[in-house]
């Protein structure tokens, strides 16, 4: 967590590190990211860290652009390997 926080700081407009409740054991706090620039605008991300490693990162999308962000995705990485809905 010590070596991503600078960087996730540092793209970030502000950040905040909450403490999670406990019910996920591999997750004991998250770093939420304010105004991180991903598509063409500003995000909020969430990096989950358990045992001081990251484990998990959520970028918080509008459910409008899923088709526009999935087609930009698959032609720069190519079609995914698990496809789900």
């Amino acid at each position: 967590m010590d070596e991503i926080k600078p960087v996730l700081e540092s793209n970030s407009d502000f950040i905040n590190i909450e403490e999670l409740d406990g019910s996920d054991p591999n997750a004991q706090l998250q770093i939420n990211c304010f105004g991180i620039n991903y598509f063409g605008f500003p995000r909020k991300i969430e990096a989950r860290f358990g045992d001081d490693k990251l484990n998990v990162v959520r970028i918080l999308t509008a459910k409008g652009e899923e088709d526009r962000k999935r087609k930009a995705l698959s032609h720069q990485y190519g079609k995914p390997i698990f496809p789900t809905a």
